[in-house]
């Protein structure tokens, strides 16, 4: 049922922002008297259809786009133009009609984002607040360029911080890169180098600082020590043996805390009460730390290939990777693991917790909405074009891009946080679509864009064989980006990434 709900998401997601970018063109031809003969959401065989008037409207095969057949697009004799064929039109409106596409989809999405912003737009609290950090992971690059709880960060790169939703696109959107940061402490600039890591098979930047996040509590699991003593989902944690601490510091304060009683500060909507709990002793095996996640990946493997029944996991933890078994609750378990795993042991509560803070939603009226979303716009178009720089210069890698299959996973994800959610992706990936086509690559709008442009410049036509050969050279590199990108998609969810695939390549 995932696989089908993600399948159905997709298709909602893809449907939407391929018809209206399509329509663009349909609307486009009409408007200056050019016939389509198909309007197709797919490209290859044609599954079902109808057709209206001269337009043959279709499903196809391959449901990754679509496309808009304009008579005389494709073949047309120069001597015996027909007056509705797309080369009978001058160069102007033919910019109009591949320029219609894009245009539609950065509206559907200027469209959209006005929408969710008059409807209201959730908002995290601590995002707006002032870049001070409350938290700094012990061996992280934060730490590492003596960042300490308190600090103000005042400029990345000499851009300006404003707060901490600033703050964490700076960092998120400047993986494996070295900066030079400001930061603000009891008075004092003090200037640094950040050396921002990569987490995640996203590529997202990680530097180890965060806001003062509380802990909410997400779920209880019957029969442990905190359901026993009445914690309750939904609880916010102020504080244990009256000790204040961040969501970071929780879980080892409660792990080091087996046997021994733990008063927690809980405040349970508008009232605060104290709860007494004993975290139970579990035990667990774990390797030696390792300073890589290919290292742990190994590890991994060869553990599981000596124990297959054993259910193992990697944790990143204080900069280093280990990995871990399940908890076993059962009395101190026998060992034999040697060589391979050690046992250890820690106190439990039996919950899973989250981040926590409020947040509130913000509604705009039509004129304010319709100016945020064109700031969203600028934002979002901003991001596009710097994140390509970085990996036409190597600062990020074109493994961050994402194919139909991990669209699929977002959508479903969308899908299910929300309606605001779901709109919200349309938007983002109309946007990026919108852009994307712009670009000057054969094959694209922007490709056919250029060459119309660069023949209104010079006057004169390419020969047909001079397009065609731009038109093949494009369509190739499209089919090697979507093959790309759909491997990427697999390699983010297999163990070993692109190793899976080529594991004889060194640099992967």
């Amino acid at each position: 049922m995932t696989a089908l709900s993600s399948i159905l998401a997709f298709a909602i997601v893809l449907g939407i922002i391929v018809i209206v970018h399509e329509f663009g063109h349909f609307l486009a031809c009409r408007l200056v008297g050019v016939r389509v003969e198909t309007f197709s959401f797919g490209f290859g065989k044609r599954i079902f259809g109808k057709k209206f008037g001269d337009t043959d409207f279709r499903l196809s095969l391959i449901p990754l786009g679509g496309y808009v057949k304009m008579a005389g697009e494709e073949e047309y004799d120069p001597n015996n133009l027909k007056p509705d064929e797309f080369h009978a039109k001058n160069r102007g409106q033919k910019i109009f009609i591949l320029f219609m596409g894009p245009a539609m989809n950065l509206l559907l999405a200027f469209f959209l984002f006005t929408l969710i912003n008059i409807t209201g737009v959730n908002v995290e609290a601590y995002k707006k607040d002032p870049p001070r950090i409350g938290y700094v992971e012990k061996a992280s690059p934060a730490e590492k360029a003596g960042i300490k709880p308190g600090d103000f960060i005042r400029k990345i790169d000499g851009h300006t911080i404003a707060d901490w939703k600033d703050l964490e696109l700076t960092v998120g959107s400047n993986p494996n890169s070295k900066l030079d940061i400001e930061i603000e402490r009891n008075g004092k600039i003090i200037k640094e180098k950040l050396d921002i890591k990569s987490v995640s098979s996203y590529n997202v930047g990680d530097a180890g600082f965060y806001w003062n996040f509380k802990t909410e509590i997400l779920e209880v699991v019957k029969g442990k020590p905190a359901y026993n003593a009445k914690l309750k989902e939904g609880d916010v944690l102020e504080s244990i043996n009256g000790k204040k601490m961040t969501y970071f510091e929780i879980s080892d304060f409660i792990f080091q805390g087996a046997g021994k009683k733990l008063s927690f500060n809980v405040r349970r909507e508008k009232k605060e009460i104290s709860i007494d709990i004993v975290p139970k002793t579990v035990y667990f095996f774990q390797s030696v730390p390792m300073n890589t996640m290919d290292e742990a990946k190994k590890k991994l493997r060869e553990i599981k290939k000596k124990f297959p029944k054993l259910k193992l996991y990697i944790m990143r933890k204080f900069g280093t990777f280990r990995v871990f078994s399940e908890d076993m609750d059962t009395s101190k378990p026998e060992a034999p693991y040697h060589g391979f795993l050690t046992l250890g042991n820690k106190g439990i509560i039996g919950v899973s917790m989250v981040p926590y803070s409020p947040v509130f939603k913000k509604h705009y009226g039509l004129f304010p909405a319709m100016g945020k979303s064109v700031d969203d716009i600028v934002r979002l178009t901003g991001m596009v074009f710097s994140s390509f720089k970085k990996m036409i210069v190597g600062k990020l890698s074109p493994k961050n891009l994402s194919g139909p299959i991990e669209i699929a996973k977002f959508s479903q994800r969308a899908l299910e946080s929300g309606l605001s959610n779901f709109f919200m992706l349309i938007a983002f990936i109309s946007l990026q679509l919108g852009i994307v086509n712009l670009f000057p690559i054969p094959a694209l709008d922007g490709g056919h864009l250029i060459i119309f442009s660069i023949e209104a410049i010079i006057r004169k036509d390419f020969s047909q064989k001079v397009k065609g050969i731009l038109l093949n050279i494009g369509f190739a590199l499209l089919i090697a980006l979507m093959v790309f990108v759909i491997l990427n998609d697999i390699a983010k969810t297999l163990p070993d990434g692109w190793r899976s695939f080529f594991n004889w390549l060194p640099f992967l």
